[in-house]
């Protein structure tokens, strides 16, 4: 018998820190441009050797990704240097973090987001009483405290919905609800360890879910439900009653609810009735134009500068109104459709992950939402260790063991 090593302090600090490099509105604006190449540097220095454990799926993704870029020199008429050194260092931090954890990631990752939507839940309370929380304001829209962000008070009057919503400590409430939903992704293999384990911390993760507003969060996390049930009723017949139930409330509240039904058949209708001009950054109108620059360059794709990647709405582009609507098909735009395979492809052979088609389709629902590899964290998914009950490490008094 072994006993595994426990969490401690540093690894939360550390997993903070690559949680704020993954859509913090504070850490781009107090570190500029470099800031993802200087994190990569202090990684370096006090990682390094973790570093040389992974770095054959580093050395891959860096081949793969300069093929790109070298394509995109040869093919498209422009191409930012900065822009891709970026990219391909918030890859490698990804990949970086899933051997810096090793078998910590989802404990770590699981008490931390749960400890930051707790405080999330207070400071969005005080939202919806009137309190104002934030002291920096970043743009136009958004001001942040770096565990908190909110629209300014100058955007309250253009709320969707009439409502406030929980933005956690991201740029957009839909982001904050993917980073909620990675705590579940990673315990996919154990769901109910969850819920026997950390019960609390679960509530208080779904109750921040639900503050979000997020028709896609709210979507993927039936998915889970759904998964949990499925489980469960296979072990314990009790749970079958709670599962209709589920069934029912959800589809209750998908067709009450003016964020989901009622949205998603407003967006479809819109899209099916939009020209190839349009220019539209709902999900599915977004899916829609991106489907022609798909086509436009399948392979590789149409590169990152917006001159390339909206090569067809450039009065949109000119007008400095584009913005980012589907973060699936918008990453297969920029780099083409084997790019995204690959991605795919990584997390399905992940050997710590038993159900890869339940994840690899929550994983897709979920980047229908924000533009989430556009950061560091969602890169961890082809090389983390998902939550497995006799390989992983505890940080209560409790040792889990494994036999050799």
């Amino acid at each position: 018998m072994v006993a595994v090593d426990r969490v401690n302090t540093s690894d939360y600090i550390w997993m903070f820190i690559i949680l704020c490099a993954s859509g913090n509105p504070i850490f781009g604006y107090l570190f500029g441009e470099y800031a993802y190449l200087l994190l990569l540097v202090v990684l370096f220095v006090f990682f390094w050797d973790k570093l040389l454990i992974g770095s054959k799926p580093i050395l891959l993704w860096t081949l793969v990704l300069t093929t790109i870029f070298v394509a995109h020199f040869f093919t498209l008429s422009s191409i930012t240097f900065l822009g891709s050194a970026n990219y391909l260092t918030k890859v490698i931090i990804g990949i970086f973090a899933a051997f810096v954890f090793s078998y910590k990631f989802p404990i770590v990752y699981f008490r931390l987001i749960s400890f930051l939507t707790t405080i999330s839940l207070i400071l969005w309370a005080g939202n919806v009483y009137g309190i104002k929380w934030y002291d920096i304001q970043l743009t136009d829209f958004l001001g942040s405290m770096i565990i908190y962000s909110q629209p300014t008070e100058e955007a309250y009057s253009s709320l969707p919905w009439g409502f406030h919503r929980n933005y956690g400590m991201f740029w957009e409430p839909g982001a904050f609800a993917g980073y909620i939903l990675i705590a579940f992704f990673l315990f996919i293999n154990r769901l109910d360890y969850l819920w026997s384990e950390y019960r609390k911390r679960t509530i208080i993760l779904i109750a921040g879910l639900a503050s979000t507003f997020s028709t896609t969060g709210y979507i993927v996390f039936c998915v889970i439900l759904f998964t949990f049930f499925y489980i469960a009723i296979r072990k314990k017949k009790i749970y079958a009653l709670a599962g209709l139930l589920t069934v029912f409330l959800l589809s209750y509240l998908f067709n009450s609810l003016e964020f989901m039904g009622e949205k998603i058949y407003y967006e479809y209708d819109y899209a099916m009735q939009m020209e190839e001009s349009d220019y539209v950054s709902s999900r599915i109108g977004a899916l829609v134009m991106d489907w022609q620059y798909i086509k436009l360059h399948p392979v590789f794709g149409n590169g990152l500068l917006n001159e390339t990647r909206f090569s067809r709405h450039m009065d949109i582009v000119n007008g400095g109104s584009i913005g980012a609507g589907n973060g699936f098909s918008g990453e297969i735009a920029y780099f083409g459709i084997p790019f995204m395979l690959l991605y795919l492809y990584s997390i399905y052979r992940n050997r710590t992950l038993r159900k890869k088609w339940v994840l690899l389709l929550c994983l897709t629902l979920v980047l229908q939402g924000e533009y989430y590899m556009n950061f560091p964290f969602f890169f961890v998914f082809p090389y983390v260790c998902f939550f497995n009950q006799l390989n992983s490490i505890v940080p209560s008094k409790k040792v889990i063991h494994a036999k050799r």
